[in-house]
């Protein structure tokens, strides 16, 4: 097997292996070591492999090396100042793990030059498993591997990535990059099965993220006239047959899965006011702002959030990095989705990267652990790395 064919392999099988989150679920499980030592394989084993292709000098000017050595400084400097206020060395292995995360994808996208069909395949089998593994976690509620490994959230699904904020967010990504790199006609195939297993998660951020990725494809027009009619159809079914959908659906729901009923609820505008009073994240965003408030300027230092013990975080990733870091905290995630654009060393960023920037900002609203997440980091950086396959991604802003 020649170098170029098995840089090719490693490129699929890392880039599948974090897209199913299988770091994590086997970590869960008991059955793999600790995401970071998986962090250490897939850095050390991609610059093995392709360092003959790396150039220094390119590295080290690359925007997002510079963004990692910030956010590593910024860390490093919270540690210090912060120390006694909740720290531990986990939470700093964390940022650690994620500049590897970062430098083993962006190596490994930068430096594979096509992937063609082979990627397409890794894509399919990525959101096909994916959305299995929450399927079969619905079906056999608290009962099934999955429900075992994950959080077990009151009937909603999670599959393989524990918690259904996170594979909702993860199938969401998986289709983008399907839409960027996979044939038109297969587009409305794909937007089925995204929805079949986002809407098991009951993830609100999840399904919002969804209607966006088809907005930008329909804006992108990069979709068959299929697509076209799938959209319509749920578009009218949620308006004018709500009442309806929402009985059907209540109706294939066990009353066990009492936080599923209030999001459905909460999604078809029949929640009361004192369930969406009474929400805990509105609770753990009025705790972290109060934490700002009181150190602003240096912050509660890092994993500070992470150390609060309720089992709820802020579900918001500026939020997080404003209560850790402080003011420059503001600009940590911001400046990690502009210098991941740039990374790809082109002339100007089209509006296709601008509009998947803007629904990962969206996403970002909904979860406050996407940085840590090796499942969010390889395909967004897959999207910003590997160059669209129709030239309408990169001509139009």
């Amino acid at each position: 097997m020649s170098l170029a064919k098995f840089r090719l392999l490693w490129a699929g099988g890392l880039s599948l292996f974090f897209f199913l989150n299988l770091d994590q679920f086997g970590f869960s499980l008991g059955v793999l070591p600790a995401p970071k030592y998986f962090a250490i394989c897939a850095f050390v084993g991609t610059v093995v492999l392709f360092l003959p292709k790396l150039n220094l000098g390119r590295i080290i000017k690359n925007p997002l090396f510079i963004w990692m050595l910030f956010y590593f400084i910024l860390s490093a400097i919270s540690a210090t100042f912060n120390y006694n206020s909740g720290f531990s060395e986990a939470d700093f292995f964390k940022v650690i793990s994620t500049c590897l995360y970062i430098s083993a994808a962006w190596l490994v996208y930068s430096q594979t030059d096509e992937f063609n069909k082979f990627w397409v395949a890794i894509l399919w089998v990525a959101l096909l498993l994916s959305v299995a593994s929450i399927c079969v976690d619905y079906s056999q509620a608290g009962g099934s591997i999955f429900s075992a490994a994950g959080l077990g959230i009151e009937g909603r699904a999670a599959g393989l990535y524990l918690n259904p904020t996170i594979a909702a967010q993860t199938v969401s990504l998986i289709l983008l990059c399907i839409f960027q790199r996979g044939a038109r006609k297969t587009n409305f195939i794909a937007s089925a099965i995204a929805l079949i297993g986002i809407t098991l998660t009951f993830s609100r951020g999840g399904l919002v993220a969804y209607v966006l990725v088809l907005v930008i494809v329909m804006w992108q027009r990069h979709h068959s006239r299929w697509l076209l009619l799938f959209f319509s159809v749920l578009f009218i079914a949620v308006v004018v047959g709500s009442d309806w959908l929402f009985e059907a659906v209540s109706s294939v729901i066990s009353p066990e899965n009492s936080n599923t009923a209030q999001r459905l609820s909460w999604a078809f505008g029949k929640a009361s006011s004192d369930y969406i009073a009474e929400d805990a994240r509105g609770q753990a965003l009025s705790f972290g702002w109060d934490r700002f408030a009181e150190a602003p300027f240096i912050g509660g230092g890092i994993g500070f959030m992470s150390s609060w013990t309720t089992g709820v975080g802020t579900h918001n990733m500026i939020l997080r990095n404003l209560v850790d870091y402080g003011l420059l905290g503001v600009f940590v995630f911001p400046l990690f989705l502009y210098v991941s654009m740039r990374s790809m060393q082109i002339k100007r960023i089209g509006r296709w990267l601008w509009l998947s920037a803007g629904l990962v900002v969206v996403l970002s609203m909904f979860s406050h652990d996407m940085l840590e997440q090796a499942c969010f980091i390889f395909p967004w950086l897959a999207i910003c790395q590997i160059r669209p396959k129709e030239k309408i991604f990169n001509d139009r802003r």
